[in-house]
């Protein structure tokens, strides 16, 4: 009973299209060694890596089995490129993400020509699923470990159900959950703020910023900056990703004090996962939720225009 309940919890926690799924990479043949990772490429620039173990450790459900489960909390593309490597060996393949599937889950099947085949969940029939020995030829894609039949779920329900009965048991519900909660924020009783554009201005126009309109916010700066602000908070990381820096500043926000804001010297200064542009990233992760200025950001940003009128 009380599995049932946590699962129902959880199962009404998630949210939002695209928001993450299961990632089930079959080898019947035995290719992957101990090295084995994939490399996910979304169609919008996303980017993320990950290292496939099959030690029957959560998310994945049984060592041993040539069943690789890897769970990606969060992932904004519907079109994906996975590539899986091991040792000097590589397995290319392409899937489209349903975006109104909350539960997702994408099997990859590894075969001898280099490709990595999405397959799709077998019909339940409550025949026996096929065993990882089988290793040559072509092969009816491999069940979950658990029968299909004795459950009335689909074969994607079945192994998020049984990632969350371990997480019931103390093994990971943290994970599920906050990888799978809604990608907006639950509404209030509140009139909605506009978002806040972020905005482009020179070097020359720092001082004047900062004395200015973010004079009245605590100002967290990442870059080199001549004279000292007592609103401003430096940031001492060196590259930070765009996601690490958003975090920084969110914590600072839940501080007392006036509003918060972001500001970058150097344009350059931010780390990327990916090929997608880091200050793209950067915009879209704020989401105008507090003013973000960059020195000679991207020129399809609105330019601030100081009092001494340059822009």
């Amino acid at each position: 009973m009380i599995t049932v309940l946590m699962l129902s919890l959880v199962f009404a926690a998630w949210g939002g299209p695209r928001n993450g799924f299961l990632l089930q990479v079959q080898d019947p043949s035995g290719f992957l060694q101990a090295d084995a990772s994939i490399t996910l490429k979304g169609s919008a620039g996303s980017w993320r890596q990950a290292t496939l173990v099959d030690d029957g450790e959560m998310p994945d459900i049984l060592a041993g089995d040539n069943i690789y489960t890897q769970a990606v909390p969060t992932f904004p593309d519907e079109q994906v490129t996975f590539t899986v490597t091991s040792a000097d060996r590589s397995w290319t393949g392409k899937a489209t993400l349903d975006p109104d599937d909350v539960k997702a889950l994408v099997r990859l099947r590894l075969t001898s020509d280099g490709r990595a085949t999405q397959v799709q969940a077998p019909t339940p029939s409550g025949a026996p699923p096929p065993t990882a020995s089988a290793t040559q030829g072509p092969q009816t894609p491999v069940a979950e470990t658990v029968q299909p039949a004795a459950i009335n779920l689909g074969p994607g329900a079945i192994v998020w159900a049984l990632c969350l009965v371990a997480a019931a048991a103390g093994a990971g519900l943290g994970l599920v959950v906050l990888g799978r909660r809604a990608r907006s924020p639950a509404a209030l009783r509140v009139q909605p703020a506009d978002p806040i554009a972020p905005l482009r201005l020179l070097s020359d126009q720092v001082d004047a910023a900062l004395g200015g309109p973010l004079a009245r916010h605590r100002v967290v700066v990442h870059g080199p900056l001549d004279g000292t602000y007592p609103h401003v908070v430096q940031c001492e990381e060196i590259a930070p990703l765009p996601i690490e820096l958003v975090a920084a500043v969110q914590g600072l926000a839940v501080q007392p004090g006036p509003p918060v804001a972001l500001l970058l010297t150097r344009p350059d200064g931010l780390d990327s996962p990916g090929p997608v542009d880091p200050l793209a990233d950067l915009a879209r992760l704020v989401a105008g939720r507090f003013p973000v200025w960059v020195v000679d950001g991207p020129t399809d940003w609105e330019p601030w225009q100081d009092q001494a009128g340059h822009a």
